[in-house]
């Protein structure tokens, strides 16, 4: 009885530390790829905003600037419209 339980486990530790081996190993790679996954949507996501606030800045200085061009224009007609004057 002895001599089975033996042979057992010189059979089944090796399979069962290469199990445990290939589980970690997978669980390692699974885990990098969506850390990777992650920084790249985030990234992405980022740059989005950052060109969508890039064009909201671009149209809010072309309205200035249009108005800046209006009041040098007509100085006298922006005058009382500043501060409830």
């Amino acid at each position: 009885m002895h001599r089975t339980k033996t042979i057992f486990l010189n059979l089944m530790l090796p399979i069962f530390a290469v199990t445990i081996l290939l589980l970690l190993s997978a669980s390692f790679t699974s885990s990098r790829i969506y850390i990777h996954q992650t920084k790249r949507a985030a990234v992405s996501s980022n740059l989005e905003i950052l060109s969508q606030t890039a064009t909201s800045l671009s149209l809010v200085n072309d309205h200035i600037s249009g108005i800046a061009v209006e009041i040098q224009k007509h100085p006298l007609a922006w005058e009382g419209s500043f501060l409830g004057s």
